[in-house]
């Protein structure tokens, strides 16, 4: 099996729609996040974000 361990981050700013201003981007962690792949096909994202845990499975989507 192979996992990667990780800081998950907020992120804020201004909307995309007007001039970017990088004083006002705002970068926090708020936890962590490990994916785990079980094969090329399916793997499994655990998490931590704001002292709530949680995991989801995920799978690779067919190329059309």
């Amino acid at each position: 099996m192979t996992s990667y361990t990780g800081p998950i981050y907020r992120t804020s700013g201004p909307p995309s729609t007007g001039p970017f201003d990088p004083s006002r981007v705002g970068v926090t962690q708020v936890g962590t996040g490990i994916l785990s792949f079980a094969n090329a096909m399916s793997g499994t994202f655990i998490y931590t974000i704001d002292g709530v845990h949680g995991q989801k499975p995920i799978e690779r989507q067919p190329m059309e």
